[in-house]
């Protein structure tokens, strides 16, 4: 079995680096985390008029949380785990808009396509907005659309068909539009981006590819604070083939 990472970690294995460590903070148990999400839940489907998605979003981060918490008095087992297999059929149940798997992969994921239809009847704009580019980022395989999954790493990059462009372009086009909307979760998003072009060196196809990405990146964001650094390893990848590999093992 295992875990799958969540974003920041697919991330940070995306670039070929360390996930560094993290001071632990205190987490909502699943029941409490569970309950609060499901009265959030609640309160927005019966609500007549537009309402903001974000508190829901992040209660349904907190039973994420919670229910990939590893206690240490537990085995190295995730608290999803422990549940016996009619509990955990009932929890799935009960925790609409949230996928839970267990088996090969072990992962809690809000559920791009329900929140997005959430917001469409019951959010503002802004969530409307937000939850299609969450949807889009995300996809039907609950993955990063710009990365593909391999057998022995997290995933592998999708430089060289544009995709990785596009999708920090609407990003970056929320932000200016809502910009005080899912501010931290829109900045971290568009970190996350201006790493993988920075620094990211696992790549799914060639060198051609990479550098291609990065070419587009620097014409059409040249003000981005990742463009001195696209830039500047593009350049280096067409004078100096052996300096920085673009696959990743």
């Amino acid at each position: 079995m295992s875990q799958r990472p969540l974003a920041a970690f697919a991330l940070l294995c995306a670039l070929g680096l360390p996930a560094a460590a993290q001071t632990p903070t205190p987490a909502p148990t699943a029941s409490q985390a569970e309950q609060d999400y499901l009265a959030e839940l609640a309160r927005v489907e019966a609500a007549t008029a537009p309402q903001s998605l974000e508190p829901l979003l992040e209660k349904a981060e907190a039973v994420q949380g919670a229910l990939m918490d590893i206690p240490a008095d537990m085995g190295g087992e995730a608290v999803i785990e422990r549940y016996s297999e009619p509990e955990f059929s009932a929890l799935q149940a009960r925790l609409r808009g949230i996928h839970l798997q267990r088996g090969m992969e072990i992962f809690v994921q809000p559920l791009p396509a329900f929140f997005s239809a959430l917001a469409a009847a019951h959010g503002r704009p802004a969530d409307q907005a937000y939850f299609a580019l969450y949807q889009a980022y995300w996809g039907e395989q609950l993955f990063p659309v710009y990365m593909q999954p391999r057998a022995l790493v997290v995933g592998c990059v999708k430089y060289g068909d544009g995709l990785l462009n596009r999708l920090y372009g609407d990003w970056l086009r929320y932000a200016k539009t809502y910009p005080e909307a899912y501010r931290a979760s829109v900045q971290q998003m568009l970190k996350d981006f201006e790493e993988v072009f920075a620094l990211g060196t696992c790549a799914c196809g060639d060198r051609a590819g990479v550098v291609r990405e990065l070419q587009q990146f620097s014409r059409e964001h040249p003000r981005s604070p990742a463009a001195p650094a696209a830039t500047q390893r593009w350049r280096e990848l067409k004078a100096h083939t052996e300096k920085l590999p673009v696959s990743c093992g």
